[in-house]
């Protein structure tokens, strides 16, 4: 579907010849393609995993352009909703910079430019810089971080890194499937009573209200930590039901 856009932004890349302009065009006519097949019936589902693979290119294009070669002290990695390979026309970029060492200077330079970049083209990207030990200790404290770092993927840089962390993120070294659960839904309890717990508000809240997207998402982390599953199949093959 954006095979022309991602051939576009390929070649100004290879030519690097107004590359800003190029990318930042390019950004803006897939929004425009995407909404075009919208109007045509186009699953949703469809055009967010094809805007995510659009991004992923770009940003696989800029890191190689712009970035130390071969360099194996740093990756970067999707989060999130981006990490589940899921893009909405105006959900932010968020992204992980993942250092192998605290030289976080090293690459100072490097990312500045780098994420300069990005929102000069209109990419509105979310990041955070860390080592691998830095990513433990903050979702050792934060649920809100392991949630995150359950749904990544590797976009450029080293595998090894994101390898390592996510052996180091397995429940049984820290957050175990029970307390992964607990702390969910005591989270989905107060984000209820913030949206007033109530599911038929006259403008409800799609996203963060009862019943909504968070609400689906909790069930696909959830299943995702249990039992190391990266959808809801996981509930049908071990013959699960939600109950309530």
């Amino acid at each position: 579907m954006l095979s022309d856009q991602i051939a576009e932004i390929e070649c100004a890349f290879e030519a690097n010849t107004a590359l800003q302009q190029t990318c930042k065009a390019t950004t803006k006519q897939v929004v425009e393609v995407l909404r075009e097949h919208l109007a045509h019936n186009t699953p949703i589902t469809t055009l967010i995993h094809q805007r995510a693979n659009f991004i992923d290119r770009l940003l696989q294009l800029a890191w190689q352009h712009f970035m130390p070669a071969d360099d194996d002290g740093i990756a970067l990695i999707a989060v999130g909703g981006y990490g589940r390979g899921e893009l909405h026309p105006c959900s932010d970029v968020d992204v992980l910079l993942l250092l192998a060492q605290e030289n976080h200077h090293n690459y100072q330079q490097a990312l500045s430019t780098l994420i300069t970049f990005f929102w000069d083209i209109g990419l509105e990207v979310g990041h955070s810089t860390r080592t691998i030990n830095e990513c433990i200790d903050e979702a050792t404290r934060d649920i809100t971080v392991i949630t995150n770092l359950i749904e990544t993927r590797h976009l450029a840089g080293p595998q090894k890194l994101l390898a390592t962390l996510q052996e180091r993120i397995k429940p049984d070294e820290i957050w175990s499937s029970a307390a992964f659960f607990e702390a969910k839904e005591e989270e989905q309890r107060l984000r209820h009573l913030k949206y007033h717990d109530a599911t038929y508000n006259l403008e409800p809240n799609v996203k963060e209200g009862p019943g909504g997207l968070r609400d689906l998402q909790m069930i696909s982390w959830v299943t995702r930590r249990y039992f190391n599953s990266e959808s809801l199949d996981a509930l049908v093959t071990h013959q699960l039901s939600m109950v309530r």
